[in-house]
């Protein structure tokens, strides 16, 4: 459990502190695990990672993974890499194992501005499949794409009320 720049680990039948760390940020959502790694993005954003298979959780990687925005979901642990939404739609892939960077990508824009900027930001955690890796935006958009594929022509997109007098499928 991650609050303020306090991250506590519990016991899970009683619920009693087992250790806690002192990160070097505010966390900005709630840790991913693999088990024996705890993932945790901050609001300095950075991604930071802890191996807590010993008594005492130590840093994993000699530096922070920089998420390149403000981390605005929860990251997602899957096939030694862990995927994190970020502002300005981006997507970002690092492995598990150094922190590294594999790669980036970034949510289609719609024709939403702030302040003359574009915008399209992820309204919650990713999804991630052996094919495909899937996310909501703010908007409402879910996108999905593959890992290992170049990108195809952008997705269209289409209105998700019905016009008048049209029934949509259950």
């Amino acid at each position: 459990v991650a609050v303020g720049s306090t991250m506590y680990g519990l016991a899970t039948r009683s619920g009693q502190r087992k250790w806690f760390i002192q990160l070097p940020s505010e966390a900005a959502s709630t840790p991913a695990t693999d088990g024996s790694n705890i993932y945790v993005a901050c609001h300095d954003k950075k991604l930071y990672c802890y191996n807590v298979a010993g008594r005492i959780p130590a840093l994993k990687w000699t530096e922070p993974a920089d998420i390149g925005g403000a981390p605005l979901s929860s990251p997602t642990v899957a096939d030694q890499m862990v995927y994190v939404t970020g502002s300005r739609g981006v997507v970002s892939a690092f492995s598990t194992i150094d922190g590294s960077l594999k790669w980036r990508y970034a949510f289609m824009l719609l024709a939403v501005t702030v302040s003359n900027t574009a915008m399209m930001a992820a309204a919650c955690s990713l999804v991630v499949s052996p094919a495909k890796i899937c996310g909501m935006t703010a908007e409402g958009v879910l996108t999905c794409f593959t890992k290992m594929d170049p990108d195809r022509p952008q997705p269209g997109v289409y209105s998700i009320t019905p016009t008048n007098g049209k029934h949509t499928p259950a």
